[in-house]
């Protein structure tokens, strides 16, 4: 009885955990996208390149199992793409535009990469 018990609620408790680590990964590549936003943003304005030494040197770090990678449009704008790496789970990509905010529904970026962080 007590073992039943035991794994009733261990059943429930598993995925509640699994999705609650699902949501602290999109936290986390959401926060590493706008941060990463901030940092080409001031970039543009002081009109230096964006890339991988100049945002690095800036501060720019990314949280653990966050992969991003910033991609040049024609238009000019920056698109930044956020994902989980290293099999973490996440719900989805994030797509971040510079000129835009997060874009709901899209899940890639145009453009030619022009950094990519671990």
């Amino acid at each position: 009885m007590v073992i039943t018990i035991i794994g009733v609620l261990a059943g429930i408790a598993i995925p509640v955990f699994m999705h609650q680590r699902a949501k602290a990964m999109d936290a986390a590549i959401q926060a590493d996208i706008k941060a990463a936003a901030v940092h080409v943003i001031a970039l543009q304005t002081g009109d230096q390149p964006v890339t991988k030494q100049a945002l690095i040197a800036a501060g720019l770090r990314t949280s653990p199992g966050v992969s991003v990678s910033i991609r040049n449009d024609s238009s000019g704008a920056y698109c930044i793409l956020g994902s989980s790496s290293g099999g973490r789970p996440s719900s989805h990509d994030w797509v971040y535009w510079t000129n835009g905010g997060f874009a709901s529904g899209q899940t890639s970026c145009p453009g030619d990469i022009v950094v990519s962080l671990p």
